[in-house]
């Protein structure tokens, strides 16, 4: 398991879009060093609904299918062993 350390991730490190979501969301992630990288899908009730764990990290865009989730507030975090982000999006159909 990796530790995870609640310090902010660098500036444009991540981009979450579209927001709000219909059928896909996009997570680009951007590093300058190969990072491993924990990204959670979450309700708004903070239950999990999806996680991938990307290994050596540098650029990646990792899409979820939103389409199978009601419309309404979600969370992203991604989480590194140098920081994490939350971030609120919408599902709207």
């Amino acid at each position: 398991s990796t530790g995870v350390n609640d310090a902010p991730l660098p500036e444009h490190s991540v981009e979450i879009y579209p927001n709000p979501a219909r059928d896909h969301l996009s997570v680009d992630l951007a590093f300058e060093a190969p990072t491993d990288v924990n990204v959670f899908l979450a309700d708004a009730s903070g239950k999990i609904l999806q996680v991938k764990v990307l290994p050596n990290v540098t650029q990646h865009t990792q899409l979820f299918d939103v389409n199978q989730y009601p419309s309404g507030n979600y969370l992203v975090r991604i989480a590194t062993r140098d920081g994490s982000q939350t971030e609120s999006i919408i599902v709207a159909h």
